[in-house]
């Protein structure tokens, strides 16, 4: 499997955006879409890791998203 490296402009700004979360939404969403993480959760593995149900995991992508009003 081939890790994709974004270049550093784009790097910091995806962390910067990743800041306006908080640390659950930003690790959610991390996990869920491959970024700086070796491979991506599925909602399941992501509901097990914080001990929370599947739509409880949903919300907190959707939240992670609205923070950044996109």
């Amino acid at each position: 499997i081939r890790i994709l490296r974004l270049p550093e402009l784009y790097d910091s700004q995806i962390n910067f955006l990743f800041k306006q979360m908080s640390s659950r939404q930003e690790s959610t969403l991390r996990h869920r879409y491959n970024i700086g993480v070796p491979s991506p959760s599925s909602l399941i593995e992501i509901s097990k890791k914080y001990k929370e149900t599947i739509v409880e995991t949903k919300n907190n992508i959707l939240e992670g998203f609205k923070s950044l009003r996109i």
